[in-house]
């Protein structure tokens, strides 16, 4: 009996260990906006394709996009603007930073 309460024990750990770690990735799925000197939207799919827009969608990117360690790298459809290296995000409430060689933006969720 204990040691089928001690398994039960660890799977539960274990299940909680994976839901928290599906949750950090989860919240930066959406559409986000920033307006530091030009409105700039962009969206994150949770199929990891997503686009990038400013100036009312005269300029637009649609990319795909990987997660890991803390990192987001675009990988390019179309042109190579972003030039498929990482930048470090973090999410704190709605807000997304991302941050590359010293130049940050801040995105503010949507929906």
């Amino acid at each position: 009996m204990k040691k089928a309460i001690g398994v039960l024990a660890i799977i539960m750990i274990m299940a909680l260990c994976l839901c928290a770690c599906e949750q950090t990735n989860t919240g930066i799925f959406g559409t986000w906006e920033s307006n530091d000197s030009v409105k700039t939207t962009l969206v994150l799919r949770d199929d990891g394709t997503g686009y990038h827009k400013t100036m009312g969608g005269m300029f637009s990117v649609s990319f795909a996009y990987s997660l890991k360690d803390g990192k987001i790298t675009f990988h390019e459809l179309n042109d190579n603007v972003f030039g498929d290296e990482p930048y470090s995000y973090s999410i704190s409430g709605n807000k997304l930073t991302i941050t590359q060689n010293n130049t940050t933006t801040e995105f503010i969720k949507q929906n």
